[in-house]
């Protein structure tokens, strides 16, 4: 899965699964792009190998992902990869949540999916090659408490099928849909819970954020060419239904 000579734009690759993506996808030779609210990013492009470019900016912002992907374009002359990644958590149950909470988990993890994509869909469909790769979700087939995140990464599943449609031949479109991973987050829960929800996995752990990151790499890469619309469920056998037992 070698990707020497491409160019792969990530959003929200300062830190966690995005970062852990930036350097599995810099190990198999491509140049990265990271698109992150968070200045850390520029610490992660730093530590990278290959040439890479940080980018400052907010996935709610058209114009910013507008002048990353220019930036992008006159660095590297081209983007081959793009992962809609960045994400972000507002849990509150239905009638406790805000307008002002929904509103903000569905800018960021569907419009700015949406907005990447058009503006990055467009330069693809021109160089008649192009690998999208959404970040969905487990919670994408509801979550108690998460009826926000739920409902923006159920739309990303959606909206990659009808991308890949749309984009065809030249574009694949293809969403992941991570369960529990060993992220800070997941770090944060107390014990009690995080053991009782590790019961349920049928492989008993955490994924790692660089499982993940292979997996991206699999539908980015020419070993995926045969395969656009589909989701790849990474949870260790959450969603298998083995943990009704």
């Amino acid at each position: 899965m070698n990707l020497t000579g491409k160019v792969a734009f990530i959003t929200g690759a300062g830190s966690g699964i995005g970062a852990a993506m930036a350097e599995t996808f810099d190990q198999a030779g491509a140049s990265v792009v990271i698109f992150d609210l968070n200045p850390a990013g520029q610490e992660v492009a730093d530590s990278l190998k290959n040439p890479s470019l940080f980018v400052n900016g907010n996935v709610t912002s058209a114009q910013d992902i507008k002048q990353a992907v220019q930036a992008s374009i006159e660095t590297f002359g081209k983007i081959d990869i793009l992962i809609n990644n960045a994400g972000i958590f507002r849990d509150k149950k239905l009638l406790q949540m805000s307008e002002e909470e929904w509103d903000a988990v569905l800018d960021v993890n569907l419009k700015g999916a949406f907005t990447a994509m058009k503006e990055i869909g467009q330069h693809m469909m021109e160089n008649k090659y192009g690998k999208i790769i959404n970040i969905s979700s487990v919670s994408h087939k509801g979550n108690f408490g998460q009826a926000n995140y739920s409902a923006s990464k159920a739309g990303l599943v959606s909206l990659t099928s009808t991308a890949a449609f749309e984009l065809s031949p030249y574009v694949t479109v293809n969403a992941i849909a991570p369960g529990a991973i060993d992220t800070p987050l997941f770090q944060s829960m107390d014990e009690k819970g995080k053991q009782k929800f590790l019961k349920k996995i049928p492989l008993k752990r955490a994924g790692k954020p660089e499982e993940i990151a292979q997996a991206a790499l699999f539908l980015a890469s020419d070993a995926s060419s045969y395969i656009t619309g589909t989701l790849l469920e990474v949870d260790g056998g959450l969603t298998t239904g083995l943990n009704l037992r």
